[in-house]
């Protein structure tokens, strides 16, 4: 089965976060090679299950961002980040922890072990030679194929919505510091050209007749 049909069979409940993770791991295959990508993968499921299957031990939740593998095989990537923190993963200092629910993490483990399935698939080279039965399941596997790409290809724009989202939000914070550089110093050349007005308008002594510089008596 592809990805998207395991994804598919899942819990009504848990399909708009498989749609998340579905968007995290195509930022993941963006930033790196399909070696790299699966790695990371790997990692995340190996992560997920460990809490999975010690619920009660602590120290499962708690990762440092500086462990040499963890920051190498997921932290270094946008992707990998977004994926944990759609899972309740926190990032407190220099760890990441577990501070949500971690019943999302039986949803992320199923679409986990879909991507990476379909990748094995994709890498197996098929046999010339078939027989009737495989052909026809081959050719429900083709339709499922193309059922999948063009869910992909929906992801693939909900993907591209979303970075245009954050550049759009980058510009305008951008925006709003220009602005507020561009107002100080207007204010700051404002409050000099008062200064400068208020001396000009001052009435001086040798403006009267008054000669201080004279001695009394």
């Amino acid at each position: 089965f592809s990805a998207s049909k395991m994804a598919a069979s899942m819990e009504n409940g848990s399909s708009e976060n498989t749609d998340t993770f579905d968007v995290c791991i195509l930022l993941l295959k963006e930033e790196c090679d399909e070696t790299s990508s699966n790695a990371c993968l790997q990692t995340l499921l190996k992560i997920f299950q460990n809490v999975v299957s010690h619920p009660t031990e602590e120290k499962y939740k708690v990762i440092r961002t500086e462990n040499k593998a963890f920051a190498s095989k997921v932290w270094c990537y946008s992707g990998a980040q977004q994926f944990l923190l759609a899972t309740g993963w926190t990032e407190v200092d220099d760890t990441v922890v577990l501070t949500g629910d971690s019943s999302s993490l039986t949803t992320a483990i199923k679409v986990l072990q879909a991507h990476l399935s379909t990748e094995a698939q994709n890498a197996t080279p098929q046999k010339q030679s078939q027989s009737p039965q495989k052909q026809a399941i081959n050719h429900v596997m083709n339709q499922d194929s193309k059922k999948a790409k063009v869910l992909d290809e929906g992801r693939k724009k909900q993907l591209e919505a979303y970075k245009r989202q954050m550049e759009e939000k980058k510009r305008i914070r951008e925006q709003i510091e220009a602005d507020r550089r561009e107002t100080k110093t207007r204010e700051s050349k404002s409050s000099k050209a008062q200064t400068v007005a208020s001396g000009k308008g001052m009435t001086k002594f040798s403006d009267i007749g008054i000669d201080v510089n004279k001695g009394g008596g």
